[in-house]
């Protein structure tokens, strides 16, 4: 469900990004601060006001799905496993681990250290808000028994000078990062695949089985039970006059449904394929568009490039060894007066040892590297460097039923080592 994404940078080493699918999400949650909680909260605020509450809530909110990932994401670099990036997007955020924790125990923690970093932020804020509260920055007064009415509905005051409406809004922030983060923990641990909640059952299972495919078979059908229930929620809330409000639950619902079958039928193709080879799954050297080392760039954008709207494409010498590749790259380093003059063998560039695979090496290891390096093809050599064929992720794709979001089975392999185990790529 994931697209593009924004980068926003690289903190600890992990990139992080939002996917275009959370910019009209956290419109939404700052139209309905600003509208309607606020206003109800802090009713004596200014409309503008309230809609400079919302924009800093709703980017604290950000920020705390963020610190919730990273909890996962520093849990697993315990356990040496690293992560590939994160990404906020419509439900949430999504810290992609290069490959599933080594041990039940190992699940178990990473999956609780993200709810865990939600309730220390809920307490924090708990803490601030009842602080602040009983200096009068909201104009309301800590009773006996320690309840401050309008916790987080109704009644905060605004005052009339600035200073007041700053301090009330201050309140009015925390009620709801407090609000944020005690609902994320708690939606998280619901026990279904893939919650937190669902990885903690997995975990358990894993360790009482000793057998992880079964855990996930089972930590998924309760991934498709919670979501069937949140589901039901929705639709009850929308039957007893909840409105637009209710569709909310019900996409979360069919999302959790949706991830929990995918996990399951990825499990199901990886056993499926298991020892598949590449040779089976790459287009033979015979269906590939070549272009032979002594053609010319001229000959090459004529005949590649307008011919057949190919513009990267292998280079072959006589002997069918793999020269390199030519692109668009290529033409726009080479003057076009040049074209006519100079080679495919003189301009292409040389494939590197990542971008060539050997026919042997097992399918699945040769499309986790793809994913982990982001390309889109390799180059299918021999031993003598002879090109038989190339792998591409569409191929694969129609072949293993989205292969490429199969997680690494283990180190980044560079596969145009004979054997699946090659050294792995530093993560950086």
């Amino acid at each position: 469900m994931l697209g593009p994404r924004l980068p926003l940078g690289s903190p600890g080493g992990v990139p992080v990004g939002v996917d275009l699918s959370w910019l009209p999400f956290a419109a939404l949650v700052t139209w309905g601060l600003a509208t309607e909680h606020f206003p109800l909260v802090l009713p004596a605020l200014t409309p503008t006001f309230c809609w400079g509450a919302a924009a800093v809530a709703a980017v604290g909110q950000a920020g705390m799905v963020l610190a919730h990932e990273f909890g996962h994401i520093y849990c697993a670099r315990a356990f040496g496993t690293p992560t590939r990036r994160v990404t906020l997007f419509l439900f949430g955020g999504l810290a992609e681990l290069e490959r599933e924790p080594p041990s039940p125990k190992a699940e178990v923690l990473v999956a609780l250290a993200g709810p865990a970093v939600s309730v220390a932020l809920a307490v924090g804020c708990w803490a601030l808000w009842y602080a602040f509260a009983a200096l009068g920055w909201a104009g309301v007064e800590i009773t006996a028994d320690g309840f401050a009415p309008g916790l987080l509905t109704t009644g905060l005051a605004g005052g009339e000078s600035l200073g007041d409406a700053l301090r009330a809004a201050t309140v009015g922030v925390l009620g709801f990062w407090l609000l944020v983060n005690a609902a994320m923990a708690l939606f998280n641990l619901l026990p279904g695949f893939p919650l937190d909640g669902g990885r903690v059952l997995r975990g358990l299972l894993w360790g009482a089985t000793g057998n992880l495919k079964k855990a996930n078979r089972a930590a998924s059908a309760a991934g498709v039970v919670v979501g069937g229930m949140i589901v039901g929620l929705g639709v009850w809330s929308a039957a007893s006059g909840g409105g637009w409000g209710a569709a909310w639950p019900v996409l979360m619902g069919v999302a959790v449904i949706a991830a929990a079958r995918w996990s399951d039928s990825r499990g199901r193709l990886r056993r499926a394929v298991s020892g598949v080879q590449v040779r089976s799954l790459m287009r033979p050297v015979d269906r590939v568009h070549v272009v032979p080392d002594d053609a010319t760039l001229q000959q090459y954008f004529e005949g590649s490039v307008l011919g057949l709207g190919r513009a990267n494409v292998p280079v072959v010498r006589t002997d069918g060894t793999l020269a390199g590749r030519l692109s668009v790259r290529t033409l726009a380093a080479t003057p076009p007066d040049r074209w006519p003059l100079v080679t495919a063998g003189e301009a292409c560039e040389p494939a590197p040892d990542a971008a060539r695979v050997r026919p042997g090496v097992d399918a699945i290891a040769a499309l986790s590297w793809m994913h982990h390096t982001g390309r889109t093809r390799l180059d299918v050599v021999d031993g003598g460097g002879r090109l038989i064929g190339v792998l591409t992720a569409a191929d694969a794709s129609r072949a293993l039923h989205r292969a490429m979001d199969l997680d690494v089975p283990a180190e980044p392999q560079a596969v145009l080592s004979p054997a699946p185990a090659i050294p792995p790529r530093p993560h950086t």
